[in-house]
């Protein structure tokens, strides 16, 4: 009985994925499409941060 259930609640199981998914590609997108993009940068506000000067305080 719980398998043939759980064989009929399976179609319910893969749209709530589908509909998560689609939901999570949509708000990352339009996510991203509302970032400033002028000039922004990923260490733009901790240029001290950079890979490239934390590599150089090693030496």
């Amino acid at each position: 009985m719980q398998a043939h259930a759980a064989l009929a609640l399976a179609p319910v199981g893969v749209a709530s994925i589908v509909v998560a998914l689609a939901m999570g590609v949509t708000v990352g997108s339009m996510t991203a499409a509302a970032a400033p993009s002028a000039g922004s940068n990923t260490f733009s506000i901790a240029a001290d941060l950079a890979p490239s000067t934390l590599l150089e305080g090693a030496r």
